[in-house]
């Protein structure tokens, strides 16, 4: 499920991504937990999903989610690009700088450049 939310987010085909992408964070949540990278993923998925539809409000604690695991982690580092990327222009739009910087940061360390 969670390749298939990332299939329907690139067709952007936001209401599919999100539950695609709300089935694999119930699966991932239960069997890795919270704080794995592999949740963290689906949780990006998710807020990426909502964001398409204009719900930011619900889109914010899914890429909170994100962020302390994939900050921490240097595996999977196409997705932790992908998903630290959209979580940069998240903030960015909020205007939340502090944000943005810590993104950007962990970003300069991921082998995968813009």
């Amino acid at each position: 499920m969670l390749s298939l939310s990332g299939i329907y987010l690139q067709l952007e085909d936001a209401v599919a991504a999100e539950g695609a992408a709300v089935e694999a964070l119930t699966v991932l949540s239960r069997t890795l937990g919270e704080s794995h990278f592999i949740t963290a993923i689906a949780h990006c998925r998710l807020a990426r999903a909502l964001v398409l539809q204009g719900r930011n409000g619900e889109a914010a604690p899914h890429f909170e989610s994100t962020l302390e695991p994939l900050v921490a982690t240097h595996q999977q580092p196409e997705y932790r690009f992908e998903c630290l990327t959209a979580a940069a222009k998240f903030y960015k739009a909020l205007g939340d700088q502090r944000q943005v910087d810590e993104i950007e940061a962990a970003l300069a360390s991921t082998d995968l450049q813009p």
